[in-house]
């Protein structure tokens, strides 16, 4: 026997975002400092929609900024790439400062219970 019924595509439909929803995810990645992963996580979008959307951004900036910059000013995708950089020295140096905050603790202990080093 030979049925006439289809067989369900197995392709996705394909989603479309508002332009609202893709500058808001770009905000939460270049203004609120969270990962792409992250921001796409929480907004139920794939990885890669969230990374086009930021580079289309910083495109866009770079383009409109070309004719108004100076030649020490920084790009956009600079600033993020600098950022990057400064959160993870921010993140090691407050790590450092933890691990001196209890290794003074220790040495104080260690002085009011009478011993010496």
């Amino acid at each position: 026997m030979h049925t006439d019924m289809k067989k369900p595509s197995s392709r996705r439909q394909r989603r479309k975002f508002t332009q609202q929803f893709k500058d808001d995810a770009v905000r939460m990645v270049i203004v609120d400092g969270r990962t792409v992963n992250d921001v796409a996580e929480s907004l139920g979008v794939q990885r890669s929609c969230v990374d086009r959307w930021r580079n289309a951004f910083l495109r866009q900036m770079n383009a409109s900024d070309l004719g108004n910059q100076n030649d020490s000013a920084m790009t956009p995708m600079e600033m993020e790439a600098e950022m990057r950089q400064l959160r993870k020295r921010l993140r090691e140096t407050e790590m450092e400062r933890e691990i001196l905050k209890k290794a003074l603790s220790i040495f104080s202990q260690e002085n009011r219970s009478g011993r010496n080093l």
